[in-house]
């Protein structure tokens, strides 16, 4: 049976995939005090392939028009022939529906290593407060 926090992450990353693998690209994602973050494993991408954009809560990662520009022209030159391929590489999209509790305007991304890491930070939840009740005498 799944737990509260099972269901919250299924509902958090209800993602829909047009990769042509399931679930691709392979993502792994943590929850801090202050934010989330998504690593997007990429190998063999470079920062300008990918393009990051989020609206109305759906953040949509996808490869960009130049990278798929370049792709078509490399197949195109090839005189090579693919025996196996275990290293997926070609234009994906994948979209994560964010939950309310993050804030669309502080998101940060970086890309290091065909690791696209990206940060969501989340919004500060009101902090209970005291309110004294003053009491009139007659």
């Amino acid at each position: 049976m799944k737990n509260d926090f099972d269901s919250f992450m299924d509902d958090f990353f209800d993602f829909y995939s047009h990769s042509k693998v399931g679930k691709w690209p392979l993502v792994n994602v943590t929850e801090g005090e202050k934010n989330y973050q998504i690593d997007v494993s990429l190998p063999g991408y470079a920062q300008g392939d990918v393009d990051v954009k989020i609206d109305k809560h759906i953040l949509m990662l996808s490869t960009s028009k130049a990278f798929e520009e370049k792709m078509k022209e490399t197949k195109e030159s090839k005189k090579t022939y693919l025996i196996q391929e275990t290293h997926e590489k070609g234009p994906f999209s994948r979209s994560f529906r964010l939950p309310s509790e993050v804030d669309e305007n502080k998101i940060s991304a970086h890309f290091v290593n065909g690791i696209l890491t990206i940060v969501i930070e989340k919004i500060p939840l009101a902090q209970p407060k005291e309110i004294e009740i003053e009491v009139e005498t007659e």
